[in-house]
């Protein structure tokens, strides 16, 4: 019984490999960094506080930890 659970496992796992390495090689992964820019600075002009708010966070935690 164990062994056929194992064997189940293992064919699962090599057809989830063999599925992620086809999506990996098929569509390559592209960065627009300059999508990327439009979207935070519009998430920016939405909520200028919050941005304010976490940009002071961010700047606060880094501060302690590079101390």
């Amino acid at each position: 019984m164990d062994e056929q659970i194992l064997d189940n496992l293992n064919k699962r796992l090599e057809q989830t490999i063999s599925d992620t390495e086809s999506v990996l090689t098929d569509e390559p992964l592209s960065l627009n960094v300059e999508e990327l820019k439009n979207d935070f600075e519009q998430v920016v002009r939405e909520h200028p506080i919050k941005s304010v708010a976490v940009g002071f966070a961010v700047g606060f935690l880094l501060s302690r930890i590079l101390r």
